[in-house]
């Protein structure tokens, strides 16, 4: 369970997010949808403790996300700008990405990987702004994360990977009891998937 509470968080005078009160359950999904700039990221990244709230705190299971490396290790945050070492192919970023995520399951990386249709030894490089979408999110998938947050979940994926990506998150879902927080501009993309908006 994520519990987001009484979060606010400001950029000097401006107040990106106020008073957000949320709780998502296990095995439940739920959308983010707001025009750009209305807070969605971050929103994200305080839950994946990469900014600190101002006020109130963000709780996986009961415990703080802010500066608790070992809780983080179940949360998996795909930024907008997910990063992928330089010059790297996807299996050599899914290693790096394994390093960190101790139940990294290569089985499930290279059965995303097909499902997409994408090489694991193409660099990253090479890919399509949707192809490196599609190479992060089986990234997150094999990392096995109990809490997943994924922000402008669909931007690049053609309607077919954006079906095919739907499918998976349930699956995903409805296999692990996972708590998951997904964001998108656009309410007609994430209204599919969500329990709650």
């Amino acid at each position: 369970m994520i519990e987001i509470k009484s979060v606010t968080k400001s950029y000097g005078d401006y107040v990106a997010i106020d008073n957000i009160n949320i709780t998502v359950e296990d095995s439940s999904v739920l959308g983010l949808a707001g025009f750009n700039g209305s807070g969605k990221t971050t929103l994200l990244n305080v839950c994946a403790g990469i900014f600190k709230a101002d006020k109130g705190s963000v709780l996986l299971d009961g415990k703080d996300t802010f500066d608790n490396d070992m809780e983080r290790t179940k949360l998996f945050y795909l930024s907008d700008n997910f990063y992928f070492p330089v010059a790297s192919s996807i299996k050599n970023a899914a290693k790096f990405y394994a390093d960190y995520f101790p139940d990294f399951d290569f089985k499930i990386l290279n059965s995303v990987l097909e499902i997409f249709g994408l090489d694991i030894k193409k660099n990253v490089r090479s890919l399509s702004k949707g192809m490196t979408k599609q190479a992060a999110l089986a990234i997150a998938f094999a990392a096995k994360p109990k809490y997943f947050l994924i922000d402008e979940t669909f931007d690049g994926l053609d309607p077919h990977k954006k079906e095919l990506l739907r499918k998976l998150l349930l699956e995903y879902i409805n296999d692990t009891g996972a708590s998951v927080i997904i964001s998108s501009h656009d309410l007609a993309e994430i209204s599919g998937v969500c329990d709650h908006i």
